[in-house]
This record gives structure tokens, sequence and C-alpha cells, in this order.
């Protein structure tokens, strides 16, 4: 998006830099917040966030020093959605189900991803451009915030796993 917008290479790589490099500053923040709050409302705060960081980057595409703030910002969404997660598993299924449980999490969400790029392209060729992507990026990532509310913490365990 950044270089279909006139910047270089370059420059969008370092936006994906220093995403990276804030998201390695915040996720001791973001444990250490977590252990404080609990990981339901640091993981909702972490997708509302995500969504609001989509739209800055979006809406503030063609202003260079702003997307760089932005993308520091970001660094903390990006930081502790797979820990909180783990967190919640544990809690809820004890350390014996974790492995098999974030399994298929993890399998979930990286299907997720494949077909949301796949959506996002097909967006972008069918819209010239691309508003509705990340509209609908935006609305999912707040959506998954809602939903992050409401995990039910109560501890159960489940028969096939570590029986």
């Amino acid at each position: 998006m950044l270089t279909d917008h006139g910047y270089t290479p370059i420059f969008a790589s370092w936006i994906i830099g220093v995403l990276g490099a804030s998201s390695i500053v915040f996720t001791l923040t973001l444990g250490a917040l977590s252990d404080r709050l609990g990981p339901r409302p640091v993981l909702a705060g972490i997708y509302a966030g995500r969504a609001l960081i989509f739209a800055g980057l979006f809406l503030i595409r063609d202003h260079p020093a702003a997307m760089l703030v932005v993308a520091a910002a970001g660094g903390i969404t990006l930081a502790g959605s797979m820990a909180m997660t783990s967190v919640l598993t544990a809690d809820i299924y004890g350390r014996y189900s974790v492995g098999s449980i974030l399994g298929v999490i993890f399998l979930v969400h990286q299907t997720g991803a494949a077909l949301g790029s796949w959506l996002a392209g097909a967006l972008f060729e069918s819209t010239g451009g691309y508003g509705v992507a990340f509209g609908v990026a935006c609305l999912l990532l707040a959506a998954a915030g809602g939903v992050s509310l409401h995990v039910d913490q109560e501890p159960r365990r489940l028969g096939w796993v570590g029986a």
C-alpha cells in the first residue's frame, strides 16, 4: 500500500521495522499489564488497538511522520495476542492441554490469515483500492476485541486432551 501511494520501498520497510521494534519493546509491558488486569481485557485492548492502527495506517497514509508514529504505536498491538491467548488457554484447560489446544488455535489463526490475505487481494482487485479491505479488517478486529472480553475463564478439562 505504501509503495502504491508513492513511498519508496525503503520507507515502507522502515514502517515494518518500526512496527517490529516497538513490538519487542512492548512485549514485556503487555505481560506486566496482563498480570495486573488479567489477560481478557488486555487481549481485547490489543485487538481494538490493532483496529485503530489499521485505520490509522490507511487514513494518514500520505503523512510520513505520522506513519512512523502510528507504526511505533502499532507495535503495542503486535506484541501480545498470542501470549494472552496462551495464558487464557492455560487458565481454562490447564497446562497439560495447552500444546494441543494452542496447536488448533494456531491452525485456525493461520487459515484465517491465509484467507484474509486472499480476500484483501480480491477486494483490492475488485474495488481498485485498499479502503474496503482495511474496513473489513477493522470490523473483524473490533469484533475480536468484543469477543475477547467474553471469554469464559472457568477451568475445564477436555476428555481427549491431557487425560
